[in-house]
C-alpha cells in the first residue's frame, strides 16, 4: 500500500500547509516485514519512539491473501503497545465482505470471522480503534465488530460522480439487486436501468428488467469484481438495445488472474473506472510494460481518505 499511503501523505501535507486542522506536520513511518527461515515473521516498526508513542497514527491496511491476515493483525496490535495516542486503521477492501452470511448449514460466514480477529486489537490510549472501509459488499458487516473498533464506513462513490458530472445522457446500470440496493439512492438523479443476474456454477446470466439503455450512455456501476464475468455479461445484455456508449466501474478491482483482459478483449466498454484500493490490479493494470491501454482509469482514494482523517 505505499503508493497509496505516499499520496496520501502528501495530501495531507498540503493540506498542512494551509492549516486546515492538521497541526503539527504530518509524518510518514516505516514498517520492515522481514522473515527468518521458513518464512516465520520478523517485523518491526522503525523508530516507535519517534512515530508512534503519543501520536495519532494511521495505518494502511491491505489483505490480497489470506496468509495476509496474521501479518497485518500483528503489526496493527503492536501500535497500542507501542502507546499510539489513537489508532485509524485503513482497510479500503474487506477482503470476506463477499462471505457474509450462510445460505445452507455447513456454510461459514468468513466475514464475520474477519470482524472477530480485527476486534482484537487493543485499546489505543484514547480508546477503541477505528476501521475505515470502502463499499462494503454488505452494510450489515460494519456490526460484525466487538466495541474494540468502531468501524468507518466510507463511499468511493462521489469520486466517481465528480469524475462523471460533465457526461450527457448517461443511464446507471446496476448488474444485480444487490448493486442497486447498494448504490441506488446514489444516484437518484440519473435514469437507473436494473439488471437481474442468475448464476449457473461459474457462469452468469444476465438480463434487463427495467429501464431502457436505448441512446444512453449506460455507465455500469458495481461494488468489486472478481473476474469481471458479471461485468462483461451485463454489457452485452446491455448492448442489445443500442446504447450510446457502455462504460464500466467498480471500487474494489480484484480481477484474479488478470481476468480484467476481459474488459479489454470482449471489446464493449469506451471506458473503466476503477480505485486503487487493490494496488496489484493497479500497478499491472497501469505497467506500460504489459499493457498500453487508455481504456482503464484509476481514481485516487487518496485525497478522500486525506479529508476524513484532517477532520
Amino acid at each position: 500500500m505505499k503508493q497509496l499511503a505516499d499520496k496520501i501523505y502528501a495530501e495531507l501535507c498540503a493540506l498542512s500547509a494551509r492549516r486546515l486542522n492538521i497541526e503539527p506536520r504530518p509524518r510518514l513511518g516505516k514498517i520492515n516485514w522481514d522473515e527468518f527461515e521458513k518464512s516465520w515473521p520478523n517485523y518491526s516498526i522503525e523508530n516507535p519512539e519517534g512515530t508512534v508513542r503519543g501520536k495519532d497514527v494511521v495505518f494502511i491496511m491491505h489483505m490480497p491473501a489470506p496468509e495476509d491476515v496474521f501479518k497485518q493483525l500483528a503489526v496493527a496490535c503492536a501500535f497500542p503497545r507501542y502507546l499510539a495516542k489513537s489508532l485509524k486503521i485503513v482497510l479500503p477492501l474487506f477482503p470476506t465482505g463477499t462471505m457474509e452470511r450462510i445460505q445452507k448449514s455447513g456454510g461459514i460466514a468468513t466475514a464475520k470471522t474477519l470482524a472477530r480477529e480485527l476486534s482484537q486489537v487493543p485499546l489505543t490510549c484514547t480508546g477503541p480503534v477505528e476501521l475505515m472501509m470502502f463499499d462494503l459488499h454488505a452494510s450489515v458487516e460494519r456490526f460484525y465488530f466487538s466495541d474494540n473498533i468502531l468501524p468507518d464506513p466510507q463511499s468511493a462513490l462521489p469520486i466517481l460522480k465528480e469524475r462523471i458530472r460533465s457526461m450527457d445522457g448517461v443511464a446507471i446500470t446496476f448488474p444485480d439487486e444487490g448493486s442497486y440496493k447498494r448504490f441506488g439512492q446514489e444516484f437518484e438523479e440519473y435514469p437507473m436501468i436494473l439488471c437481474y443476474k442468475k448464476r449457473r456454477g461459474a457462469d452468469r446470466k444476465v438480463t434487463i428488467v427495467e429501464g431502457d439503455p436505448a441512446g444512453k450512455n449506460v455507465l455500469i456501476v458495481d461494488d468489486l469484481s472478481l473476474t469481471a464475468g458479471t461485468m462483461v455479461e451485463c454489457a452485452k445484455a446491455v448492448r442489445i438495445f443500442g446504447p450510446l456508449s457502455i462504460s464500466g466501474y467498480v471500487t474494489h478491482p480484484v480481477f484474479h488472474d488478470d481476468s480484467w483482459q476481459k474488459i479489454i478483449n470482449c471489446g464493449i466498454f469506451t471506458k473503466f473506472w476503477v480505485t486503487d484500493s487493490c494496488p496489484f490490479t493497479t500497478n499491472t493494470v497501469f505497467d506500460p510494460f504489459r499493457i498500453n491501454s487508455s481504456l482503464f482509469e484509476v481514481l485516487s482514494l487518496a485525497p478522500t481518505i486525506a479529508k476524513i482523517l484532517a477532520s
